[in-house]
């Protein structure tokens, strides 16, 4: 992989409990993880065709779900499985660095514009006397506006070590990261796509 001039991005879609726990059947468990991947798709979708990204998690182009949702038409093709939520709500990119904000930003509101959609869709698909009652919309519209969450952080992959070191400061149990900057510091360049890896995980969690 090429480091020079690039910034690995990680962004995450959530939250996932909070579709667990609303889950009273299986078919719940089902549909809020289908909703996961199908936004995690339009991130992906989104992604893939801006030049010099490449993905590296999740695998797309064999993906059912990937193929499907990359053409919204009405008459579009049916793609067989692609009604299995098999995407994970984290994607790790390698993007260009002077551009990390700016795709960060255009993806999580690509994922939040396709999350608006489902919504719209799913509020005319509720009863008329819901839909004419006006306290019960409003609370409709505030769960839409205030339940997904679309958290990303990026970092350039040729960081020296030094300033790794010093965002991984409060780490002081030996965990991947530690490990993987140890190498690193000790001359293991092979070392380096781990510890950004690990440092960016790091810092998004933080």
């Amino acid at each position: 992989m090429q480091v020079t001039g690039k910034s690995m991005l990680r962004l995450q879609i959530g939250p996932v409990q909070d579709f667990i726990a609303a889950a009273r059947t299986s078919r719940d468990l089902w549909s809020g993880s289908y909703l996961l991947s199908r936004l995690m798709a339009a991130a992906l979708h989104y992604l893939e065709h801006r030049e010099g990204v490449e993905i590296i998690f999740p695998c797309t182009g064999e993906l059912s779900i990937c193929r499907w949702w990359a053409d919204e038409r009405a008459d579009a093709a049916w793609v067989e499985g692609a009604e299995a939520p098999c995407l994970s709500n984290k994607l790790v990119a390698c993007v260009p660095t002077g551009q990390a904000e700016e795709l960060a930003q255009a993806t999580r509101a690509a994922v939040r514009g396709t999350w608006q959609a489902i919504a719209q869709r799913g509020r005319h698909m509720l009863p008329p006397g819901i839909q004419q009652d006006s306290a019960r919309m409003a609370r409709y519209e505030l769960q839409v506006q205030q339940h997904l969450a679309v958290d990303f952080a990026h970092l350039p992959m040729d960081l020296p070590v030094a300033e790794m070191q010093g965002l991984a400061q409060g780490v002081t149990q030996e965990t991947p990261l530690t490990r993987a900057l140890q190498q690193l510091a000790a001359g293991t360049e092979s070392a380096r796509y781990a510890a950004v890896y690990y440092l960016v995980d790091h810092c998004m969690n933080a």
